[in-house]
């Protein structure tokens, strides 16, 4: 959701009579949304969904990051296209594939003056999938693109971007576990973990305030339970532990989903302390 109250998400969407998923972006307002189909890339592709909306470009441009997936693929299977729509101001929508030839997703996208900047995903094998940042002109071309590199092993993922461009996510260690990254000036910082199986940054804000898990595993059941962070100038806490006991009754926080400019939070976890105790989302 953005600023001006414009949701982008996916929605069934009615194919000949087939019933398929698309990208799907909202906007107007609560009682009164308009529901646009965003569509797919040309040939068999019958999912797509869209997971990143940017604020309005100086023409009163949107733009939509996310991915599609073919028939042949099996929809859910990979590979996948990293996509990009374009959405005018008087309406029109086009749309552009960021990685035809390869696996790939795009996942947050940001407009920084003249540039479009797409933070996502990329498949180059199995034992190479990193972290990159599309570059986009505010006309709809590829202009380039960022590949961020691990934290030492072979795998990282770019989960979101703020204004700066700089860019979150998770990636794997010599010792294969992942940690959450904050990739800033060129360089990608470890964020550590509270726990002892790492952690993954899910949402950063224009004051690099970043959120997301960390991972405990139990070495004697091989179960891993995760909890919500909030990271900001070097310290990475527990979310829990900032709300005071006698003022919530939350079982656990499992995660931070992302953070606005004022540094309010939304995520899920459990309430209550019993065996069925439900999973609810929350604001802090």
């Amino acid at each position: 959701m953005n600023n001006q109250g414009a949701i982008a998400g996916n929605a069934y969407a009615l194919v000949g009579t087939e019933q398929h998923v698309h990208a799907t972006l909202w906007t107007g307002s609560p009682g009164s949304y308009v529901a646009r189909d965003l569509g797919t890339p040309v040939g068999a592709f019958v999912y797509s969904d869209a997971v990143g909306l940017s604020e309005p470009d100086a023409q009163g441009t949107l733009w939509v990051a996310g991915y599609s997936a073919a028939k042949s693929d099996g929809v859910n299977n990979q590979p996948w296209h990293a996509v990009l729509w374009r959405i005018e101001a008087a309406g029109n929508v086009s749309l552009l594939d960021l990685e035809p030839a390869r696996d790939a997703r795009a996942n947050d996208v940001k407009v920084v003056g003249n540039t479009v900047i797409v933070a996502g995903t990329i498949n180059f094998n199995a034992n190479d999938i990193q972290a990159v940042v599309w570059e986009v002109s505010l006309q709809g071309t590829l202009v380039g693109r960022t590949v961020l590199g691990t934290l030492g092993g072979g795998f990282s993922e770019g989960n979101a971007i703020n204004q700066q461009g700089h860019v979150v996510g998770q990636s794997t260690k010599t010792n294969f576990i992942k940690d959450a990254y904050l990739y800033r000036n060129g360089a990608m910082t470890d964020l550590g973990s509270l726990g002892n199986y790492g952690s993954g940054a899910i949402g950063i804000n224009d004051s690099d305030v970043v959120v997301g898990y960390y991972q405990n595993l139990n070495r004697r059941t091989w179960r891993s339970t995760q909890f919500a962070f909030v990271w900001e100038n070097g310290t990475m806490k527990d979310l829990a532990s900032l709300i005071a006991a006698k003022k919530t009754n939350w079982r656990v926080l499992f995660t931070a989903q992302d953070v606005n400019a004022t540094g309010a939070m939304v995520g899920w976890g459990r309430i209550g302390t019993t065996t069925y105790s439900e999973e609810h989302g929350f604001l802090a």
